[in-house]
């Protein structure tokens, strides 16, 4: 028995250094873990930064698109405004060229019939079934004569 006891001790000793190394890798494990852990908060933290810096980004677009939507609602207003101004200029051209009319000739403009008013210098006569005595209408057609 006595060998017995010998053999265990021995074994023990043998097994020592064994447990040293298991030892030193489980540190050298630890470590590493550690280091891992750390570089995942370092990613982490800067994820949680690039998340802010896109919120920032996308307000800032938002911004944009709102300054954007804004500048071109008022210049569709600044041009219908000044085609408007244009358009009712050109109306009142348009009515002082025909002022001087005094017949009416039936004409067509896009498949329907248009009062053309002509200046003749002649007596008032019917053209086209239309006494020149009825009511006058501005010439839209741009084919007066003044």
């Amino acid at each position: 028995m006595a060998d017995s006891g010998a053999r265990g001790s021995e074994r023990l000793e043998d097994s020592e250094p064994d447990w040293k190394r298991v030892e030193n890798l489980v540190a050298g494990m630890i470590v590493q873990m550690n280091k891992i852990k750390q570089e995942a908060r370092e990613i982490k933290q800067d994820i949680s930064a690039a998340v802010v810096q896109l919120g920032l980004m996308r307000e800032n677009m938002r911004a944009a698109v709102g300054e954007a939507r804004q500048f071109t609602f008022e210049y569709d207003k600044r041009l219908l405004q000044d085609l408007t101004e244009e358009f009712k200029e050109e109306l009142v051209a348009v009515r002082q060229q025909c002022e001087g009319c005094n017949e009416f000739v039936e004409s067509k403009v896009d498949g329907r019939p248009c009062p053309v008013m002509v200046d003749t210098g002649g007596a008032k006569t019917v053209v086209g079934g239309r006494s020149s005595g009825s009511t006058r209408s501005p010439c839209q057609t741009g084919s007066c004569v003044a």
